[in-house]
């Protein structure tokens, strides 16, 4: 989870293989990510992602809407662009009482997803259908 910097004898390790891909589940940007992910810090986050950059290993970004984040998809969406990785995104249905299904007004979450240019933009939104 992008939670602590790779060690010298690892990079030495992963820099043996043609291709390294790390995938990085980020939940949402800043403050709100380090609130739906217990122990995570967002700068530990920022400090993992460039060192991956700087080592010129690939990155992707696989991010969950849930009831406690997805009020801040456009703060992480932003973020995603400036860093500029593929990017999924999928939703939580399990445990079923944070799935955004659940949310009193599906069609606010709708309607700001439809202002988004997330991946998977149509499995979400048909997701809350």
């Amino acid at each position: 989870n992008g939670t602590f910097l790779l060690k010298d004898n690892i990079v030495d390790l992963l820099e043996k293989f043609k291709n390294v891909t790390f995938i990085l589940s980020i939940d949402a940007y800043g403050e709100l990510n380090d609130k739906v992910r217990s122990g995570s810090k967002w700068q530990d986050i920022i400090n993992f992602i460039t060192q991956i950059k700087q080592l010129g290993f690939a990155l992707e970004v696989n991010s969950v809407l849930h009831l406690n984040n997805w009020h801040g998809i456009v703060d992480l969406e932003n973020f995603i662009k400036g860093i500029e990785v593929d990017w999924t995104v999928n939703v939580l249905t399990y445990p079923q009482h944070l799935d955004i299904a659940n949310y009193k007004d599906k069609n606010e979450i709708v309607d700001l997803i439809k202002q988004t240019s997330i991946p998977n933009k149509d499995y979400v939104i048909n997701h809350l259908s």
